[in-house]
């Protein structure tokens, strides 16, 4: 699965914003070299330009006017530069592409120089890889480093770096993954800090998220190669790259495509954009709550593919009886409302609980349509979005009278909007019922 992630740290507590793009501005003196040397080194870049934009860090923005292409017509495999500036590159065509030589992956010579152990995660081991070579003068990327984010814009925008009463205000769905997130740094850490002499925590950890914030689904190195021949596929989370230039990409829930193959990887247009737009790529189907922890820090205004788990409130309401028939059919956990509906595992779950076990059987088999329970499974559903409601409610109250430390107001006002939208998901869908 595609990894989505925010290449440049989002001001702190911002929200992304979908509908208009930022009037870009100057970029630092360091973005300029680096799209100088992206480009030395074989990356490909095609109509778009870094840029920063306020509110939202660096992105990429069109230079060229990025056009819908007729139905039919062919697109080439990397449209040539053009002098005219009203050129149109077309739907389907190559923005960047970058060759697998530039890439930063398992394979990289720096990486496997390093003797670090097997067995650790692919994250782990390319973060410890960086951490030790931070000391090193003249490491090839060293222009590409100076473009990826501080420790400080870690620090205000990153949960993992949050203090422990902003972690406590997060919703159930976000505090589960970020508490996942740093299971998965400290195992890393506990496996590999003593093949790290000198290095602090504190600073493998930056590293850490530097990867973590960065990278690409990328399964052509070594190990990859090796698993798949045996009939084994790595965990998506070890199919990792980081990508030069690409890196500058914001995510959005629709947006380019990123493709990757054995030779390189490459952002395909999507769609129209005017001159100075900002360009995005859609990484995959992600919920907020994912995007807050995983993405660092940053949520999206609109998103289509934003959901909330309920499980936290559907099991409760299960007998063990119940959990061993629906685990049996495969309908335990990951119980879902999305933007527009709760899901129908949902529906199967509370269905079970007022469903004798042998209409229930038929049920699932489809062999009952379960007609006489309909508008009882829909009272539950209603009920269990007024206790989601009560839920939301209660901490958005607490966040307003919540006496924070300084410095972390930015970090609780995006927790807020976070809450904010699950209660605008909640009351959706409850309209819905009720119509």
């Amino acid at each position: 699965m595609p990894r989505p992630h925010r290449k440049q740290p989002p001001m702190p507590g911002s929200v992304a914003d979908q509908t208009q793009s930022p009037e870009p501005k100057r970029l630092d003196d360091k973005h300029i070299p680096f799209a100088k040397w992206a480009q030395e080194q074989g990356v490909q870049i095609n109509g778009v330009s870094a840029a920063n934009l306020p509110g939202k860090g660096t992105g990429i923005v069109a230079t060229k006017k990025l056009h819908v292409t007729e139905p039919g017509r062919p697109t080439s495999l990397l449209t040539k530069p053009s002098a005219n500036l009203d050129f149109q590159i077309q739907k389907g065509d190559k923005l960047v592409y970058v060759p697998v030589s530039t890439l930063i992956t398992l394979d990289s010579s720096f990486v496997t120089e390093q003797d670090l152990p097997t067995g650790c995660t692919v994250h782990g081991t390319i973060a410890a890889a960086l951490a030790r070579m931070s000391i090193e003068k003249g490491r090839w990327y060293s222009i590409w480093e100076g473009t990826w984010p501080s420790r400080n814009d870690f620090e205000e925008s990153n949960p993992l770096c949050w203090s422990k009463d902003v972690q406590d205000s997060l919703p159930p769905t976000t505090k589960a993954l970020r508490a996942h997130q740093s299971s998965k740094f400290e195992k890393d850490w506990r496996d590999l800090q003593d093949f790290l002499p000198g290095v602090a925590k504190e600073e493998y950890r930056y590293y850490w998220l530097v990867v973590n914030t960065r990278c690409f689904y990328w399964e052509y190195f070594k190990l990859a190669k090796e698993a798949k021949k045996k009939g084994k596929r790595l965990h998506g989370d070890d199919c990792v790259a980081l990508c030069p230039f690409a890196d500058y990409f914001n995510h959005e829930d629709q947006g380019c495509t990123f493709n990757y193959n054995a030779s390189g990887c490459s952002i395909i247009c999507d769609r129209t954009y005017d001159i100075g737009e900002e360009v995005v790529v859609s990484y995959g189907r992600h919920s907020n709550d994912y995007l807050l922890v995983d993405g660092d820090g940053f949520i999206l205004n609109k998103n289509d593919h934003d959901s909330i788990k309920l499980d936290h409130l559907i099991l409760p309401r299960l007998s063990q009886k119940q959990k061993k028939l629906l685990q049996e059919n495969s309908y335990l956990n990951e119980y879902i409302l999305d933007p527009h509906e709760i899901c129908y595992r949902t529906h199967v779950a509370l269905r079970s609980t007022i469903t004798t076990p042998a209409k229930m059987q038929k049920f699932l088999l489809c062999e009952y349509d379960g007609s006489d329970e309909d508008s009882g499974v829909e009272g539950l559903i209603h009920d269990v979005l007024l206790e989601m409601k009560g839920e939301v409610d209660e901490m958005l109250e607490k966040l307003i009278g919540t006496v924070v430390r300084e410095g972390d107001e930015k970090y609780v006002d995006v927790v807020r909007r976070r809450w904010l939208q699950m209660r605008e998901m909640v009351e959706r869908c409850k309209r819905g019922l009720e119509n």
